[in-house]
């Protein structure tokens, strides 16, 4: 899976890099705001994870202009914070395909984000009361 992830802090960007790296992901890497969305532009992305407090153009702010792509209005993503958690939550909240991690997190919970925002929905729309489409 193709991951673009952005936070300031270059140890973990580079720990959870290594770790998504060694369960087989593709993972490209930015450092703003600005930068995330630069990258979203050249590469295609199939999961994003975005602390909230960046420099410059911060996550909440790069998050919703990323919604504002036509490909990337659904992408799954997941926000992150050791600060922003009431925001991070309320994002989370509002939107399908969005998880919130608290910093500090575990990367076992981080794999179960990813899991459960990249996942298709346990139940599909019925066609009628009582029937489930095949």
């Amino acid at each position: 899976m193709n991951i673009v992830i952005v936070d300031d802090d270059r140890n973990l960007i580079e720990m959870v890099k290594e770790h998504l790296q060694f369960k087989g992901h593709n993972v490209i890497t930015a450092y703003d705001g600005n930068e995330f969305l630069q990258k979203i532009k050249e590469t295609k992305a199939e999961l994003v994870i975005i602390d909230i407090n960046l420099p410059g153009l911060n996550g909440k702010e790069a998050f919703w202009q990323l919604r504002n792509i036509p490909n990337y209005r659904n992408i799954p993503s997941i926000i992150w914070s050791g600060i922003a958690v009431e925001e991070g939550e309320a994002m989370a909240v509002q939107n399908q395909k969005v998880k919130f991690l608290k910093k500090p997190f575990s990367l076992l919970k981080l794999e179960t984000a990813i899991e459960e925002v990249s996942s298709p929905p346990l139940i599909e729309d019925y066609d009628q009361p009582g029937e489930i489409k095949e």
